[in-house]
């Protein structure tokens, strides 16, 4: 309900029931004939980014920086707020991260064995190691974080967002475990194949424009020039 007592309905039904989890195929996708890419700039968020390419006319993906391991980074926790965090406080993705957690825990649930502990089987991560979350029609419908998170006046419902898990490599995070590869080309490998899901998903979605923003490079410490070659290899 905004200010003046107008009841705006947000539309989280299609999200939920077509969110699913993606990997990389066996094969890399066809490329984009005329594919390019351009820097955002470090002053835009990528809401900013994917909201200004929706109203352009082009279908829109964007992606999250999620953890593996906390579903929503620490938006359920008090936790400080980075990009997942803020995905799921200005838009309805939220809800499509923790029906694939859910998922993911049934699956885990049924695999338990007799004289196993039950609670410890269940723990694990959300996201898989060579895959993302696909979100379809997820609807942005608040201001980032240095607006307050002020309510917009109408949602802007994108293509869809990605939720790719980076490895993370600082010991000082605490809901994260150190989960890199020890090998640096499996390490690359890998790192690749997240990129390589996020861009099949953006395929299947038929997008004509990715917003990615520096996925691993913050808190979690990944190198900015080896991820982003690998962006640009898988891309």
């Amino acid at each position: 309900v905004m200010q003046d007592g107008r009841k705006v309905d947000l539309h989280v039904k299609d999200m939920l029931e077509t969110t699913r989890l993606k990997t990389a195929p066996e094969a890399n996708p066809p490329q984009a004939p005329h594919a390019k890419v351009t820097h955002g700039g470090s002053a835009t968020t990528v809401m900013e980014a994917a909201i200004k390419a929706h109203r352009s006319g082009k279908k829109t993906v964007a992606v999250n920086a999620a953890s593996a391991y906390s579903v929503g980074g620490g938006v359920l926790t008090g936790g400080r707020h980075a990009l997942e965090e803020t995905w799921c406080m200005v838009s309805t993705l939220l809800g499509s991260l923790q029906k694939v957690q859910w998922e993911q825990l049934q699956v885990r649930r049924s695999r338990v064995t007799p004289g196993s502990n039950p609670v410890t089987e269940s723990l694990g991560q959300h996201i898989p190691v060579d895959g993302c979350i696909v979100s379809p029609s997820v609807e942005i419908f608040r201001d980032t974080s240095n607006k307050g998170y002020a309510f917009q006046e109408s949602g802007t419902k994108i293509l869809g967002v990605c939720s790719v898990a980076m490895f993370n490599m600082n010991p000082r995070v605490r809901d994260s475990p150190q989960d890199a590869p020890r090998n640096f080309d499996e390490y690359c490998r890998q790192v690749k194949q997240k990129f390589r899901s996020m861009i099949a998903a953006c395929d299947e979605l038929g997008a004509e424009v990715l917003i990615c923003p520096d996925v691993g490079c913050g808190v979690f410490e990944n190198d900015p020039q080896i991820v982003g070659s690998l962006f640009g290899e898988a891309l």
